[in-house]
């Protein structure tokens, strides 16, 4: 989080605070320190599991106001774990006044050095490695559970299906043009811990993400920029795309046709329409960035539009106001670099959720999905040849051992494992450590959910893989090692041999 004013609303962490470098006085708003030219960013780890529930989700609530996009069931998940990390990448300022709210309900953090990142080209959209996909628990996918079953496709109505011919023909059509089309047919959907959006695709069956939904159970508020409100009930979800439909009764609203991404060309203007940090009916517009990353073996379009939690299933626009796309991601870690879902998955195939725009089926996106599901089979194949593996995922020094925490995905519990760790200093191996994990708890979020998103979840399960996650903790005798390298400050490393590529370092503090 870099330097600059604090924003609407956002804790203030103003001050000094010790570079976790070099001990010299910085700003607690610095990414980096202008003395020993390091970057400052530190991880917040809980100390403890938090074994209370309901003292979990307040934590979680006051950790939101610090962590942009958190889920909450990501943030209790993490709480539940000695160890786990509740903050990462943030600015000493930030951690600190973290850790001070959480301090006066109880609960007692430590600040780690964030873990280096993976390189620039390595990082981002590519599809997830076995434990990227669970190791990440932060990642910005969402992780709320839904029911979902298979039903045919929803035709479109013939009231919807006539606008949707007659509104998507002529020529381009102005921004307030575009505007106007977006803010009467897209809907804000509210939770009681998430708000998302969605749109008309008939008179009476919103689109949107799966992962902005309620909890099975609770009913999904839906709001029009009329001011009207009613109630949405889910008829239909697809988890491997994040998908659901909404049923939404006595409140007619007006469909927005379904167009085609295939037709886009990177550099085609597009208009975004939703809720923005709860920023209701908010439009913003942007470009077509790139038209094929891959993720989950599904293709996405990037955009560098106006993107953040709230706008997560609206609508993406083309300019004669079709829709091309749902919004779904985020990049957190930057700003212009967003992943809009092509509309044409939602009515592809024999499981579409919505009938087929008129007109003949784009070769182009069935080329560009082609190409997406050649990339997840490689990434299948090479999961079932090495296994899931389990992963480092905490690392600190306390007293005269190393506390680590491991996650592994398995069907089951693991039992009683031994692995061998080694400490590092930059490129020089300082020594290696034998540790024995032998109590296995299974992770889970509040009500027994699972902590991976749905879409993760699915994936996993879709291909034979576990998507259960068991963690344990070890302590390791480091007496046998240099205990100077191990100082504040310091870059020591530890490492678990046989771990997944993606999670097997960890800087220890």
């Amino acid at each position: 989080m870099p330097a600059g004013p604090s924003q609407p609303g956002k804790p203030e962490t103003a001050g000094l605070v010790e570079c976790p470098h070099c001990r010299e006085s910085i700003s607690g708003n610095a990414s980096v320190c202008p003395r020993c030219r390091t970057s400052t960013l530190v991880d917040l780890l809980v100390d403890q599991a938090v074994p209370d529930p309901k003292l979990r989700y307040r934590a979680a609530r006051g950790i939101a106001a610090f962590r942009s996009g958190a889920s909450l069931a990501n943030l209790q998940g993490a709480l539940s774990v000695a160890g786990g990390r509740v903050l990462a990448g943030v600015t000493p300022g930030v951690a600190a006044a973290c850790a001070e709210s959480l301090s006066g309900i109880g609960v007692r953090t430590s600040q780690v050095v964030a873990a280096a990142e993976a390189p620039a080209e390595t990082r981002g959209w590519k599809l997830p490695r076995p434990l990227t996909i669970v190791g990440a628990l932060a990642v910005v996918l969402a992780v709320f559970l839904l029911w979902s079953r298979d039903k045919a496709p929803v035709a479109v109505s013939k009231t919807g299906k006539a606008a949707a011919d007659k509104r998507g023909e002529g020529p381009p059509l102005s921004g307030a043009q575009l505007a106007q089309r977006g803010l009467a047919s897209t809907v804000v959907l509210r939770c009681e811990e998430s708000l998302g959006s969605g749109f008309f695709v008939t008179e009476d069956l919103v689109l949107t993400n799966a992962h902005v939904l309620c909890r099975t159970g609770e009913a999904v508020e839906v709001h029009m920029s009329d001011g009207r409100q009613g109630t949405g009930r889910v008829i239909q979800a697809k988890q491997e795309l994040d998908l659901a439909l909404l049923q939404v009764e006595g409140l007619p609203g007006v469909p927005l046709p379904l167009g085609d991404a295939g037709a886009l060309r990177v550099g085609d203007r597009v208009v975004v329409v939703g809720a923005p940090r709860g920023m209701e009916f908010s439009v913003t517009q942007g470009g077509i960035s790139n038209m094929e990353r891959v993720m989950l073996g599904v293709a996405y379009l990037q955009t560098d539009a106006a993107i953040n939690p709230g706008n997560s299933g609206g609508p993406m626009l083309d300019d004669r106001g079709r829709v091309v796309g749902v919004v779904s991601l985020k990049r957190m870690d930057a700003e212009g670099i967003a992943l809009v879902l092509p509309i044409n998955y939602a009515f592809t195939g024999a499981d579409a959720l919505v009938g087929a725009p008129p007109g003949e089926p784009s070769q182009a996106f069935a080329q560009i999905a082609a190409a997406a599901e050649a990339l997840n089979q490689q990434e299948v194949s090479k999961l079932a040849a090495t296994g899931q593996r389990p992963g480092l995922v905490a690392a600190a020094v306390v007293g005269t051992n190393i506390r680590a925490v491991v996650l592994w995905p398995s069907a089951f519990e693991p039992g009683d494992q031994r692995f061998g760790f080694a400490l590092w200093n930059k490129r020089e191996r300082l020594c290696s450590i034998q540790g024995e994990l032998k109590t296995w708890r299974k992770v889970e979020g509040e009500g027994g959910e699972s902590l991976l998103s749905g879409q993760g979840k699915a994936w996993l399960e879709r291909h034979g893989f576990s998507s259960d996650l068991y963690a344990a903790a070890t302590l390791l005798d480091y007496s046998q090692c240099s205990l100077s390298a191990i100082s504040p400050g310091s870059t020591v490393e530890l490492e678990m041999e046989g771990a997944d590529a993606d999670a097997s370092r960890i800087r220890l503090q």
